[in-house]
C-alpha cells in the first residue's frame, strides 16, 4: 500500500507539472510520470514473481549462485527414495548454510586492504574518465525550450533570429512613435533628439529610416514666415 500511495502522489505531482508552458519542464514531467508508472507495474508483477521463484528454489534445495543445480542427495545425507519431510528440511538448511558460507567468504574478500584499494582505485578512475567525457559533451540547447510557449519572449526570439538570418547578422533598429502629439514643436524636437542619440551609438547600427518629422521640419525651414505661423493642420495642407 505504501508503494501504491507513493506512486500515485508522484504521478499526480508530475501530471500537474506537465501543465506548465515551459517546454523543457513539461517534457521532463511527461517522461518522469511514465517511468514512475512503468516502475510500479514492474514492482507488483515481475519483481514479486521473482521472489516466488526464489522461494521455490530455496524449498527445492537448489544452490544460491547456481540456481539451476540441485544439491546432490548423497552430499546432504538424504536418499532419493523414502525421504521424510524432516530430512528434506534438513537438506534445505544445509543448502542455506552453504549459501551463507559463500556470503561470508565474499565479505571477507571485500574487507581485505588490497581489495579496498583496488575498488577505490577503480571508482576513482571511473570518476576521472566520466568527468573528462562529460566535459567533451556538446548540447544544442534551444532557448525557446526554456520559455513559456507562445509568450512574448518566445516571439521575440523568433523575430530576432529571423532578422539575423535575413541581414547577415546585423540588427536593424527601426523607430516607432505612437501616442505623441506631433503638432507640438517641442515633441517633434524630442523625436529628432532621440534619433540623433541613436545615430551616436556607433557604426554597428544602421541609420534609422528618415521620418516624417525630419521632412516636415525641413519644409518649415524652407517656407515663408506666413506658412510657419499657420496651424499644424494648415501647415500639412500647405
Amino acid at each position: 500500500s505504501s508503494i501504491t500511495a507513493t506512486t500515485l502522489t508522484d504521478i499526480v505531482a508530475f501530471a500537474l507539472g506537465s501543465s506548465t508552458t515551459v517546454l523543457g519542464a513539461r517534457w521532463f514531467c511527461f517522461y518522469a510520470m511514465v517511468c514512475v508508472f512503468i516502475d510500479y507495474i514492474y514492482q507488483i508483477t515481475f519483481f514479486v514473481a521473482l521472489l516466488v521463484i526464489d522461494h521455490n528454489r530455496t524449498n527445492a534445495g537448489c544452490y544460491d549462485l547456481c540456481c539451476c543445480f540441485k544439491a546432490p542427495s548423497d552430499q546432504l545425507g538424504v536418499s532419493e527414495e523414502g525421504s521424510t519431510q524432516q530430512q528434506r528440511a534438513t537438506s534445505v538448511r544445509e543448502v542455506r548454510s552453504t549459501s551463507k558460507s559463500y556470503v561470508v567468504s565474499y565479505a571477507d574478500f571485500l574487507l581485505k586492504p588490497a581489495t579496498k584499494i583496488s575498488v577505490m582505485t577503480l571508482f576513482a578512475a571511473l570518476l576521472v574518465a566520466g568527468t573528462m567525457l562529460a566535459l567533451q559533451v556538446t548540447a544544442d540547447v534551444n532557448e525557446k525550450d526554456l520559455t513559456p510557449y507562445n509568450s512574448q519572449t518566445d516571439r521575440f526570439i523568433e523575430a530576432f533570429d529571423e532578422l539575423f538570418e535575413q541581414d547577415d547578422g546585423m540588427f536593424i533598429a527601426d523607430i516607432y512613435y505612437h501616442d505623441l502629439n506631433v503638432s507640438d514643436p517641442a515633441v517633434r524636437q524630442q523625436m529628432l533628439d532621440f534619433r540623433h542619440d541613436l545615430l551616436g551609438l556607433g557604426s554597428e547600427f544602421y541609420p534609422p529610416s528618415p521620418t516624417f518629422v525630419e521632412d516636415f521640419e525641413a519644409f518649415l525651414l524652407e517656407s515663408s514666415d506666413e506658412t510657419y505661423s499657420l496651424s499644424f493642420s494648415d501647415q500639412l495642407d500647405a
